[in-house]
């Protein structure tokens, strides 16, 4: 048994040698400089009251609307 382990282990290191390194994932787009200053507006406008409420209705008649 031993040596099947033995085997499987050197298969896998050199599997694992055989492929470039990983490399590091791009940052993520959602914490980029102006989406971060975009929802830092967005926070206080909400924070100023500066809100636009409509109900589902108005919002289906302005769907329906022509442009």
């Amino acid at each position: 048994m031993f040596p099947d382990i033995t085997r499987l282990e050197k298969l896998m290191l050199e599997e694992l040698e055989s492929h470039q390194p990983l490399r590091s994932a791009a940052p993520d787009p959602f914490y980029s400089e102006p989406n971060m200053a975009q929802l830092q507006k967005a926070a206080r406008q909400a924070a100023e009251g500066q809100t636009i409420t409509k109900t589902m209705a108005e919002l289906e008649g302005m769907e329906r609307e022509p442009e």
